[in-house]
């Protein structure tokens, strides 16, 4: 498959072109999940899709396969998920501790009372 330069994400190396863009066309990559340690292969088309359809850095390359992407998806998603549902709780408490005078604020509400009296 040929290279579409112009549809490249911008490369701000001033000193090398990656080498599909050199060559002119995409080739397949064989590479080795990082996660698993299986075999896989990168295709042309899906690096044709990777930079220049998403525009994705020219410099990255495959590092997992499928179903590695697939649960590294989760496993952010749920992190963020904990993430987000632990600030609601957090300003939940913060809201509810704001609702309560301290205990300074209260004692001191008491000495203006017996004070009055």
């Amino acid at each position: 498959m040929a290279v579409d330069p112009k549809r490249l994400a911008r490369n701000h190396s001033a000193y090398d072109v990656p080498d599909f863009v050199e060559r002119g066309y995409y080739v397949d990559r064989d590479f080795t999940c990082v996660d698993c340690g299986v075999a896989g292969t990168w295709t042309a088309a899906r690096q044709r899709w990777w930079y220049e359809v998403v525009r994705g850095d020219p410099w990255t390359t495959a590092r997992r396969c499928a179903r590695c992407r697939r649960l590294e998806r989760e496993r952010l998603v749920a992190a963020r998920r904990a993430q987000v549902e632990g600030e609601r709780r957090n300003a939940a408490r913060k809201v509810k501790a704001d609702r309560w005078p301290t205990a300074e604020a209260a004692m001191r509400a008491r000495r203006r009372k017996r004070m009055r009296k």
